[in-house]
């Protein structure tokens, strides 16, 4: 049915990221700055589609989103399944100046996320993103034409990068994001077309550590199925990984789809596969403070490799009230 309305988040979402898990179609990353019918697409270059056809989210709603065009496939097929990665910024956005060059940004400091959009010079620059602490993670994408998405995280190598739409481990280029790219108020782009080509229009999505909510990180495999344990301070709502040490996918792993142990349901961000879901490799644990590795695989194992991670949690360990019990 079109139009079809999702509810239930309990907020309104600012960033809604939505796979069709049972068939082959692509990532659709939609958010409320540039408008709702504005798609990117995390497997692709692609720049930014307008109401595409294939299926699309057409609104934000007060605790959802409006799917349209159900004959498309990818967003409202008559009994597939599909899940939404949904975050709240701070809704309209607003003119920030604190870097050299201008950005719209709606950012929640409380949570430690904001959508900041800009246009490039083609010059090395900085761009506010309204945290008001360093961001642990910076993913830039080009709107009106094709490039990589360009991601910044804390512990890789200084002026290094990744590509959330690629399979490159961690690549050195200052003229995409300069060394110590991120400070409380900006963060810095070279004058690569990738992240700041004169006139081109850009979205970054910024993510600050919030202790007992989000935590962004690296940990080391040993090629054993009992794996190392990561702490996080939280039981993991959603855990997105990505070795950095050689070429591999990424993964993303979460409690929404397998809310019990073994979550061995995944999805790559850089692939439009359909979700793995056999169980039988690169499956992980989560507790009440961090997840395990239960499986040698090199995607999320290897023995000796390096990978970082972006984890959220499924209910904030410290509250108002004080810290409190979340075991699985």
């Amino acid at each position: 049915s079109s139009p079809r309305t999702i509810g239930g988040l309990e907020f309104e979402p600012d960033l809604v990221w939505l796979k069709d898990r049972s068939g082959s179609n692509w990532h659709r990353w939609q958010n409320s700055v540039v408008g709702a019918n504005k798609l990117l697409y995390s497997n692709s270059e692609n720049g930014e589609a307008t109401d595409e056809n294939n299926g699309h989210i057409n609104a934000f709603t007060n605790d959802g989103f409006i799917l349209d065009d159900a004959s498309g496939g990818a967003v409202n097929t008559n009994g597939s399944n599909y899940i939404a990665w949904c975050w709240k910024a701070g809704g309209t956005a607003v003119t920030n100046n604190d870097g050299s060059i201008t950005s719209s940004i709606s950012a929640n400091q409380e949570a430690g996320f904001s959508i900041v959009t800009f246009t490039g010079t083609g010059s090395a620059g900085t761009v506010g993103h309204g945290l008001g602490k360093a961001p642990a993670v910076v993913i830039t994408k080009r709107r009106n034409a094709s490039q990589a998405w360009f991601t910044h995280h804390k512990n890789i190598s200084n002026g290094h990068y990744l590509r959330l739409n690629g399979v490159n481990g961690q690549g050195g280029d200052t003229n995409v994001y300069p060394n110590n790219m991120s400070t409380t108020n900006t963060f810095a782009v070279g004058g690569d077309d990738g992240v700041n080509g004169n006139g081109s229009t850009y979205v970054s999505y910024c993510w600050a550590e919030i202790p007992g909510y989000s935590k962004f990180g690296s940990y080391k495999g040993n090629g054993n199925a009992n794996g190392p344990y990561v702490e996080c301070g939280f039981r993991p709502s959603l855990v997105i990984y990505k070795r950095i040490t050689n070429n591999d996918n990424w993964g993303m792993h979460d409690s929404a789809r397998d809310p019990y142990n073994p979550v061995y349901r995944f999805l790559y961000p850089d692939l439009n596969n359909a979700e793995w879901s056999s169980g039988s490799q690169d499956y992980f644990e989560f507790y009440s403070s961090g997840f395990k590795l239960s499986q040698n695989a090199t995607m999320t194992n290897g023995n000796g490799e390096s990978y970082i991670f972006m984890a959220w949690a499924e209910q904030p360990e410290v509250t108002p009230f004080g810290s409190q019990s979340n075991a699985r």
